[in-house]
């Protein structure tokens, strides 16, 4: 079992976990001082600090770790059963796995590149796809089936989506098979007339307020941006706020707790 492969695997998918220490015991017990658990964002487990009760808590604080993305030192008294005491006092320190902001951008033209730059420069792990292969974008991308976009591209809920196609037909396709992702930022490039289009298709298709609620376009910041290069800088901005006030959310909701 190699645990910190799978960390590795985990962050260069652009996931989130939590890595689970055993580092102090009070007594004998199940698993020696030093054993470690992987508990991933989506509540798979790898590894044991010594089952039943234990390793429970751990992933239940786990869940509330991965929020606030700060550690914590967890202690964890024995049950009292009667006059006797079942198990001994143990510490845990649960650390965040966190890679960074992932944005993934659909479409490698004018914008799409000069988004996937600035993004970079900024911190983003950046993904660029299109449905054409790089020797037509001129650029190295992952080329997509128009059909399943999100098939073998790696989007979790921390993942900023940025739909930005050579086409509007395009767009429409790719932004239904987004709504069906975790993704938590969905950006759509176009006018306020493409939105109300959209949105109206979307409705007859099915979608509901919340799914609408969902897709942020026009994308980017109103800066009056024109250039490619500009209109990027918007996008890349609006990004970074976005995530600030995500990142500020979740240590709020983890602060009490």
């Amino acid at each position: 079992m190699d645990i910190y492969g799978e960390i590795y695997n985990l962050l260069e998918q652009g996931r989130t976990g939590v890595l689970a220490t055993l580092v102090s015991r009070s007594g004998p017990g199940a698993r020696p001082v030093g054993s470690k658990m992987l508990i991933t964002d989506t509540s798979e487990t790898m590894g044991s600090l010594g089952g039943g009760k234990l390793d429970g808590t751990v992933i239940h604080r786990a869940e509330k770790v991965l929020r606030s993305a700060e550690p914590v030192l967890l202690t964890i008294e024995p049950e009292q059963d009667g006059d006797e005491v079942c198990g001994s006092t143990v510490q845990v320190f649960l650390e965040p796995l966190c890679s960074g902001p992932v944005v993934v951008i659909i479409g490698a033209g004018h914008v799409g590149r000069a988004v996937a730059g600035i993004a970079g420069q900024a911190g983003f792990r950046v993904v660029l796809a299109d449905d054409r292969p790089a020797g037509e974008t001129g650029v190295d991308t992952l080329c997509c089936s128009p059909d399943a976009f999100f098939e073998n591209l790696p989007v979790f809920n921390n993942t900023f989506l940025l739909i930005c196609t050579r086409s509007h037909s395009l767009d429409f396709s790719v932004l239904q098979q987004a709504l069906a992702t975790p993704a938590q930022y969905i950006g759509l490039l176009g006018s306020r007339r493409k939105k109300e289009s959209f949105f109206i298709r979307l409705q007859q298709a099915g979608a509901g307020e919340e799914d609408l609620a969902r897709i942020i376009t026009p994308v980017g910041l109103a800066i009056g941006a024109q250039t490619p290069q500009e209109i990027g800088v918007s996008i890349v901005a609006q990004l970074i706020s976005f995530y600030r006030e995500s990142k500020a959310d979740r240590s709020e909701s983890g602060s009490g707790l």
